[in-house]
């Protein structure tokens, strides 16, 4: 008997159906910089709380880090409150301002305990912090752990992963498609995904996609005519709490929370921005995956305190049309047991050239299991040629219905 194949539209159709209807609504908020510091923040933390409650949203993320932010020495929190005050003191009264709102609405926090956030990605280096992440996110935290042990950390799997991909039309006069997989825990980050319309002097200037807002900082956002960005969990390194504290006292290191504020709200351009980001400072390794105009995008694979950067970039003058990045070296095989990046190359592959390069083509792409799994909080398509970021939480998969 012959087989027969269904058109790929139809398969498109049933796929975007499926994935539609395990979405949920994002709030779009606006937060003016004109504003003082300590009222940016409190549209965002009112849409969150006006959409899930306060219990269901900040207090349950606040809740579900607290701990693991437990195993650090009891005077961390004052230590980075401090540096925090003296060297960003308009992002301290910001992260002040965050505190009062979310006090005032049911959910008490302090200064001191929030301020590990705004260095959350490089205390998650920590090698025990990674152990104690792990097990939380796995519903088992449990106690303390040694703090300075030097030892390779567990892999991170579907526990802390990303996607990106970056793509070209066929038709050249439209832009290059950025889309992103953000997969984290808890699951309750969800409900406190916003679009945020950045204004300054009453005009837009850039969009954050993102639920870590809660930092003071973000690791989604696009600038109409700038750059989009996106960041991923990268291992290359881990720490000692030692090594990480030593890099938060030396000024002149960049806490990854200040790096994108910097690019967006300084306007940098595409390649001001890879400068930027390459020459940095930086005190943790990660990706970055960024569109900009012209139809160019880059992949940066960053190490720590600018030791090492691996740039690789996306253009019409290049004989590949899209590239995937998910949380491991590009130059290197996906791990045995994730293979996110082969399955979404595999899956814009075989949709051949005319459909890879479209947002319905990426989109597939970033729906398909496993780049879509059960940690994937929201999906967002961006490009620094696109007028609004498209963002859809996504509803938390259950393999084992």
């Amino acid at each position: 008997m012959a087989r027969t194949t269904m058109p790929w539209f139809i398969i498109a159709a049933f796929m975007l159906t499926a994935a539609v209807s395990a979405l949920q609504f994002v709030p779009e908020v606006t937060m003016s910089l004109d504003d003082a510091p300590e009222h940016r923040w409190i549209p965002a933390i009112d849409a969150v709380v006006h959409a899930h409650g306060i219990n269901n949203s900040i207090c349950a993320v606040l809740n579900f880090y607290i701990p693991v932010l437990g195993i650090l020495p009891a005077d961390t929190g004052s230590i980075l409150a401090a540096t925090i005050k003296a060297r960003y003191p308009t992002r301290y009264a910001e992260l002040q301002g965050i505190c009062d709102r979310v006090t005032k609405l049911g959910c008490p926090v302090q200064i001191d305990t929030l301020a590990p956030f705004f260095y959350f990605y490089e205390l998650m280096h920590i090698n025990a912090f990674q152990e104690a992440y792990h097990q939380a996110a796995a519903g088992t935290a449990s106690g303390h752990r040694h703090l300075h042990r030097q030892r390779p950390t567990a892999a991170a799997s579907w526990r802390r992963s990303c996607s990106g991909i970056l793509s070209l039309p066929v038709d050249r006069s439209q832009p290059i498609i950025h889309g992103r997989n953000m997969d984290e825990s808890p699951h309750q980050g969800r409900n406190m995904t916003l679009r945020i319309n950045v204004t300054k002097g009453g005009k837009l200037l850039y969009q954050i996609a993102d639920w870590t807002w809660i930092t003071t900082g973000f690791f989604t956002s696009q600038r109409f005519g700038g750059v989009s960005l996106e960041q991923n969990w990268r291992e290359a390194d881990s720490f000692t709490y030692q090594e990480v504290m030593a890099n938060i006292a030396n000024p002149k290191s960049n806490p990854f929370v200040t790096m994108y504020r910097a690019i967006q709200e300084g306007e940098m351009d595409f390649d001001a921005a890879v400068s930027f980001l390459t020459d940095a400072n930086n005190m943790a390794p990660f990706y970055v995956i960024m569109s900009g105009t012209k139809r160019r995008g880059a992949i940066l694979s960053i190490d720590a305190n600018a030791s090492l950067t691996h740039r690789e970039f996306l253009h019409d003058g290049m004989n590949v049309t899209f590239k995937v990045q998910t949380n491991y070296d590009r130059w290197l095989p996906d791990p045995a047991d994730d293979d996110r990046r082969t399955v979404a190359e595999n899956t814009l592959s075989m949709m051949g050239r005319p459909r890879s390069g479209t947002e319905l083509g990426v989109w597939m792409a970033l729906s398909t299991f496993p780049v879509h799994n059960p940690t994937t909080m929201f999906t967002a398509l961006l490009g620094a040629e696109r007028p609004v970021a498209e963002v859809y939480v996504r509803q938390a998969m259950d393999l084992h219905p």
